[in-house]
């Protein structure tokens, strides 16, 4: 027969600590359970396969998606300038049809008809809240290109 010396350790506790250890578990669990059903999501990157685009021309990205391709899937993206030109940050919709793993987002590069060094237009997928793809990490969710303004040559 095991005696106590004193009360059981659970009767130590708090009330409290029990709470945040009851917490913990859960938040563990439903991470746990999110990552599970995350991992389940497509998987979107972002490329760029020219190095300079000059102002006034086009800029092509290529979205590509891994997994489940057989629904459309629309796509978020931001793209914004990194020196002198908008400051804007600017949302594109990109629409994988179905059955397609490839999408590509056109981003006229402004041409403000002034004398600029070299700049550069990043793009980057929007994730985050409920959005019914992912990224497998920041380096294949954005991209970017050099952009030269047409009144230097370089």
């Amino acid at each position: 027969m095991i005696r106590s010396a004193g009360p059981a350790l659970i009767h130590l506790l708090p009330a409290s600590a029990l709470a945040v250890c009851l917490a913990g578990a859960l938040a563990m669990f439903l991470a746990s359970t999110a990552h599970a059903q995350n991992s389940d999501l497509p998987v979107i990157s972002i490329t760029i396969s020219q190095p300079v685009v000059y102002e006034g021309d086009d800029a092509v990205f290529t979205l590509t998606r891994t997994g489940d391709t057989s629904q459309q899937l629309t796509v978020e993206v931001g793209t914004y300038y990194h020196q002198q030109r908008s400051s804007t940050f600017q949302v594109h919709s990109v629409t994988f049809e179905a059955s397609s793993g490839t999408a590509p987002l056109t981003v006229t590069v402004e041409h403000d008809g002034k004398l600029e060094t070299l700049d550069y237009l990043n793009a980057e997928i929007i994730t985050g809240g409920n959005t019914p793809y992912r990224i497998e990490n920041t380096n294949t969710g954005s991209a970017g290109v050099s952009v030269q303004d047409r009144l230097v040559t370089i």
